[in-house]
């Protein structure tokens, strides 16, 4: 399973909410459900995605540096 590197997203957060959880708050779901999303346990959604952009100020075309950005394995540990 591919996980995703969040930390431009997370820095992005911090920088225009201060934290995740008054982001989640704005998109109407629960802390716990935000950290999941963001430590890549569970995929953000077309819809999600579009209004985090807006929230944040990301432009569109930014899309995949903050949302699909792979992480890469340290070790070959990681990889399984």
């Amino acid at each position: 399973m591919y996980q995703f590197d969040y930390r431009k997203l997370s820095g992005k957060i911090v920088e225009v909410l201060g934290d995740k959880k008054t982001l989640a708050e704005k998109l109407g779901m629960t802390y716990p459900t935000m950290m999941h999303r963001t430590h890549s346990r569970f995929p953000f959604d077309q819809f999600e995605i579009v209004e985090i952009c807006d929230i944040l100020g990301i432009p569109y075309e930014q899309i995949p540096e903050y949302f699909f950005t792979l992480k890469v394995p340290q070790n070959e540990t990681e990889r399984s």
